[in-house]
């Protein structure tokens, strides 16, 4: 991204709907020194009500001066962003894949990757795949699209081990 910006807002799904990513940032950001804001969408569920209020939310707390950036979950939230550059993550595609319905198969795919993908600067995958599916399914440019594989948390540390050298036993 070129040009200069004071801040970049990170914007995460609400934590009651599972496992966040965020903990993925929380190990990125004690690592680099930046200015950055967070805003957490303050509803989870998927219905046409809390939607347009997130978008709302996420509207009225973003900054035209920031990068916003979409960690991942509900990407529909970028649409909300002012922001003058905006990323965003994709992990995957299991949303997607999961839908037994053709007719919410294609809400989501317009509303949660099409559109904000349509509206982001630059996309992140957190792997090779993901970028591939991406660049396959929604015929994105694939000069957009950046593979950024997830950090691992410090509490993954190297302990020294003293294998059995005639009968190793690896656990992976």
């Amino acid at each position: 991204m070129s040009g200069k910006t004071s801040k970049v807002t990170f914007i995460f799904r609400n934590k009651e709907s599972g496992i966040s990513i965020q903990k993925v940032f929380d190990t990125v950001l004690r690592y680099i020194d930046i200015n950055y804001d967070t805003i957490t969408a303050p509803y989870y569920q998927a219905d046409l009500t809390h939607i347009i209020k997130n978008l709302f939310y996420v509207h009225n707390l973003s900054d035209r001066k920031c990068i916003a950036h979409m960690t991942g979950g509900p990407h529909y939230l970028l649409l909300g962003c002012k922001g003058n550059k905006k990323i965003l993550t994709i992990h995957d595609l299991v949303l997607l894949d999961k839908c037994n319905s053709r007719l919410k198969k294609i809400i989501f795919s317009f509303f949660w990757f099409y559109l904000p993908m349509a509206k982001a600067d630059k996309i992140t995958c957190i792997s090779e795949y993901v970028r591939k599916q991406l660049i396959k399914r929604f015929k994105i440019d694939p000069n957009k699209i950046v593979t950024i594989y997830n950090p691992v948390q410090p509490l993954y540390c190297r302990h020294p081990y003293s294998f059995h050298t005639k009968k190793p036993v690896i656990l992976h």
